[in-house]
């Protein structure tokens, strides 16, 4: 069995914070977000075998996070074309994953995420806009590889909202 985490990069600070889009950050919130996230998931048993992130500094930042709460201790591939990916640009990155990985998490943006998760799970694009920032969402498939995921064959398992502060 396969399991796909895809995340939603915790939330950002405004485009005024930055000189682009690319290099915008985290609020305070989304670092406490992030790494709360990360011990969530090692709490769950969730912990993710391989981190893959957009190179966005958001983005990038979240992924950090996330694995260092969640006790994660390989290198992330922060991916500079997973930036603003379609969901078929992600599921082909996840379609690309080495067989050896049993548990991948996608850190990536709206609506590129929304729609990998509807892409995986229903074959439309009806979840493609209920991804707030910090959501985090567990797609299962009996697939044995990677390269098998594809439209409709996974299973929603959980949905983690964003988490509060705190948690």
């Amino acid at each position: 069995m396969k399991t796909l985490l895809i995340v939603r990069h915790t939330q950002a600070a405004g485009t005024a914070a930055a000189p682009s889009d690319f290099e915008r950050p985290l609020t305070d919130e989304g670092r406490v977000q992030a790494e709360a996230q990360g011990r969530f998931l090692q709490r769950s048993g969730m912990v993710p075998d391989v981190v893959a992130c957009s190179a966005a500094h958001r983005a990038a930042e979240t992924a950090a996070l996330l694995a260092q709460g969640a006790g994660v201790t390989r290198d992330i591939a922060h991916e500079r074309h997973l930036y603003n990916a379609t969901g078929q640009e992600l599921l082909e990155y996840v379609q690309s994953t080495p067989g050896e990985v049993g548990r991948l998490a996608v850190v990536a943006h709206m609506p590129g995420v929304g729609e990998l998760l509807s892409l995986l799970t229903t074959r439309h694009m009806d979840l493609a806009h209920v991804y707030k920032a910090g959501t985090i969402a567990v797609v299962q498939s009996e697939e044995p590889r990677w390269d098998a995921f594809n439209y409709g064959s996974g299973t929603l398992s959980v949905l983690f909202p964003p988490l509060l502060t705190g948690e």
